[in-house]
């Protein structure tokens, strides 16, 4: 089968495409980011008919034609179809290459999308894939064109990995549709007690694992997204830039000044232009304002927080983390948090209040927190009557316990919530959207059904978590490198992810090799 493969670019990960190739026959005819030995090969299979397109450039707007042809331009038709994801396009372009929201005007982050499917429309067209293989779900400006382009044009198969780790287990599922996370995984209605029961007969202590606290992450992966919360002083960033072998090398000098692995512009020339990008020295510097930027802004959010009141009637929501392209994928238009919380404010029962409590993650010194929030963000939402602010430090299992119901954009607490048997409002969609007691609003009947609902006390079945956790472990696979991707495994390692990949493109499109 001819296979386009997408984000393979470390040793550890290419070999999967050869393993692929020599159990299945999944053909590389293109593949976008890869990594390839010193005889320019992969695991030594020499795919001489294979196009090799490179990521970081087409980040860059620098597309090459060269060897598949004219461009295949992109037309109406087309677009009409693609209309609904093209806001989603321009959220995470804008939160990957424009660090002022200002440099990337609204006319070219357009013409840059143009730009894009028509690249990806003419490979499609030379190469011909019957399907296409992310090695994670398609969430950047150069590989989520590529996607929309081969799900929603040519109708070409879809598979990618999840990168959540699931059941604090380092398991993930292959998913085949980024518009519904959750494909994967059966409703507690479509799933046999008796088989259910039989998948977690291996699971201690269930009443533990439904409530723990780590649930949803990897203790390590938690230790290295926290360890994230500081950033190194600037002169000893440039330090370590130029260290190799704990000596300084001078060579490495002239590299500070130019911007050649940069995607963030820094001007408004225009973005086809290599010097519209940020240069080395002027990308710590963005980062060491950002610091900057985001804790002013946690002292401003400490301002004007109140410890909750556990007895009232409430709503808990929990902030994403923005700029963030899970938000944008999975909320899609409610990505927007402001828009959320209007409608939920407005839907909101007599009485009851909505507690936003803020990710921690959007104050770290090395994330981008202040690119997605300011003091206007936190004044609108402090305009709705029956919004309060709640310290980033308050226990959130506290929080959900006590509520009438959580809700979510995108993100974990929609899963530690349903597992503590708390319904959740879920205005965005994910991998758990599948469970009952997640339930999915899109317009404002839905969302006043859904409070009607949890006014007269709904609150999740124990026997429907427990039927989606069998289901997870039915369709997931232990699969803890993907989050270390510079970290070796074997052969065994790269036969189970083929493996998977196999099992999930016959579950899903039915057996073709």
């Amino acid at each position: 089968m001819k296979t386009l493969y997408e984000g393979f670019g470390t040793e550890s990960s290419s070999k999967i495409i050869s393993s692929l190739y020599s159990k299945y026959q999944w053909e590389p005819v293109c593949i976008s980011g890869v990594y390839l030995d010193k005889s320019k090969n992969i695991e030594n299979e020499i795919f001489n008919n294979c196009l090799i397109c490179y990521p970081r450039h087409i980040r860059r707007a620098q597309f090459d034609y060269s060897k598949i042809g004219s461009p295949a331009p992109i037309d109406s038709k087309a677009l009409i179809k693609l209309a609904r994801y093209e806001s989603t396009f321009m959220s995470i372009l804008g939160s990957t290459q424009d660090p002022t929201g200002w440099n990337l005007s609204y006319t070219e982050r357009k013409d840059y999308y143009f730009d894009l499917l028509t690249y990806w429309n003419t490979v499609i067209l030379k190469c011909k894939p019957e399907l296409s293989v992310f090695y994670t779900w398609p969430h950047t400006p150069a590989c989520y064109p590529l996607y929309l382009i081969c799900k929603h044009i040519h109708n070409i198969s879809v598979l990618f990995i999840n990168p959540n780790p699931l059941l604090n287990r380092g398991l993930h599922f292959i998913g085949p549709d980024l518009e519904e996370l959750s494909a994967p995984f059966s409703t507690a209605k479509d799933y046999d007690n008796n088989q259910h029961i039989e998948h977690i007969e291996h699971i201690e202590h269930i009443e533990d694992v439904l409530r723990s606290n780590n649930y949803d992450v990897l203790d390590h992966i938690k230790s290295a997204f926290e360890s994230r919360e500081k950033a190194i002083f600037l002169p000893k960033k440039i330090i370590n830039f130029m260290r190799g072998k704990n000596l300084l090398n001078l060579h490495k000098l002239p590299k500070l000044f130019k911007g050649d692995f940069i995607d963030w512009k820094s001007n408004h020339k225009s973005y086809l232009s290599t010097d519209s990008r940020m240069n080395f020295i002027q990308f710590l510097i963005f980062f060491e304002k950002l610091k900057i930027k985001n804790r002013m802004l946690k002292k401003y959010y400490a301002s004007i927080v109140e410890n909750p009141n556990l007895h009232k009637d409430y709503i808990y929501f929990a902030a994403p983390y923005q700029p963030e392209a899970q938000s944008y994928i999975g909320g899609g238009y409610y990505e927007n948090v402001i828009l959320t919380i209007q409608n939920l404010s407005a839907a909101c029962p007599q009485g009851w209040v909505i507690y936003y409590k803020e990710h921690p993650a959007t104050f770290f010194d090395t994330f981008r927190g202040s690119l997605k929030r300011n003091k206007d963000f936190y004044r609108r939402l402090k305009s709705f009557k029956n919004v309060k602010f709640i310290p980033i430090e308050f226990d959130q299992f506290n929080l959900i316990d006590n509520s009438k119901a959580a809700a979510v954009i995108y993100g974990s607490t929609a899963w530690e919530s349903v597992t503590r048997l708390v319904p959740v409002i879920s205005f965005g969609q994910g991998w758990y959207s599948n469970c009952n007691g997640i339930i999915k609003v899109e317009s404002m009947e839905d969302l006043m059904a859904a409070l009607s609902k949890i006014y007269d006390g709904y609150r999740p079945a124990k026997e429907d978590v427990t039927a989606y956790i069998a289901s997870i472990l039915n369709n997931s696979f232990e699969y803890p490198e993907h989050r270390y991707k510079n970290q070796e495994y074997g052969t065994k390692r790269v036969n189970l992810v083929s493996d998977s990949y196999f099992k999930a493109y016959n579950k899903h499109y039915g057996i073709k090799k």
